[in-house]
């Protein structure tokens, strides 16, 4: 196992995408921080940064790709066939597969955290502090939950991606899933409520647990969602571990 993940690694680090990916959020997050500072009568510059300069979504949108390519690019390339035989396992395969993506995702999230308090730093040192108070709680509590909370989101969507990638065996397909997925969590808030305030059960759709990094900054999305914080944090975990289990079902079981 541990030699297939270096594996894994590996090729991953061979390939031109986190590079860009780190660069694309780099030029981003700048962007971001430069109209923030020319316009600091507009915006609210502590919390634009606590909200991580708005890059939740583009990090996001870059996992969601380098998730669905680390399956689906075995299947296009005809090698899917070879790493099973020398692996032993099908089981094996995707685990280490998913282990690599995790380790990415670990990777580009706290790249993401360095850069942004590197921004903080260097353009807004005399704005504000990370000690200041920004209702319930510090700047800087607030800025490590919403970076929290949009993981934790991403390990739900990427592994429904990864079931997606191994069910269709084209990136497209997976990548368009996650991301209309990742959208919809993002568009159907106010849906959201009116349903659940007509079928209470639904508060269990998955869909409803990705709201998990909403709720650990404002509490009162508790109203919206119908769960504990707690809840949620343990049934995105639990929805996540379940995508996996039928992605390795299915690996299993399909035609390669």
């Amino acid at each position: 196992m541990l030699t297939l993940y270096r594996q894994e690694i590996f090729k991953l680090s061979k390939r031109k995408s986190p590079l860009m990916a780190m660069g694309i959020l780099a030029v981003f997050n700048l962007l971001v921080a430069i109209v923030i500072k020319l316009n600091g009568k507009m915006f609210n510059a502590d919390g634009v940064f606590a909200a991580n300069f708005l890059s939740a979504w583009l990090v996001a949108l870059l996992l969601i790709g380098a998730t669905a390519t680390i399956v689906t690019s075995e299947f296009e390339y005809n090698t899917i066939k070879n790493i099973i035989y020398q692996a032993g396992s099908r089981q094996r395969v995707l685990v280490s597969k998913w282990l690599a993506s995790l380790t990415y995702m670990v990777f580009l999230y706290a790249y993401m955290l360095v850069l942004n308090l590197l921004l903080k730093l260097i353009l807004f040192n005399t704005n504000f502090s990370l000690s200041d108070k920004d209702g319930k709680f510090f700047i800087y509590q607030e800025w490590l939950y919403s970076a929290w909370g949009s993981f934790v989101k991403m390990l739900l969507v990427s592994s429904l991606v990864l079931l997606i990638a191994v069910l269709m065996k084209k990136s497209s397909a997976a990548i368009m899933v996650g991301t209309l997925t990742y959208l919809a969590v993002t568009l159907i808030g106010n849906v959201m409520e009116i349903l659940l305030r007509k079928w209470e059960f639904l508060k269990w759709n998955p869909l409803n647990f990705t709201n998990y990094g909403n709720q650990l900054v404002d509490p009162t999305f508790a109203n919206i969602t119908h769960l504990t914080t707690n809840q949620l944090l343990w049934g995105s975990l639990a929805y996540t571990a379940v995508f996996l289990a039928l992605g390795m079902w299915v690996f299993a079981n399909k035609e390669v």
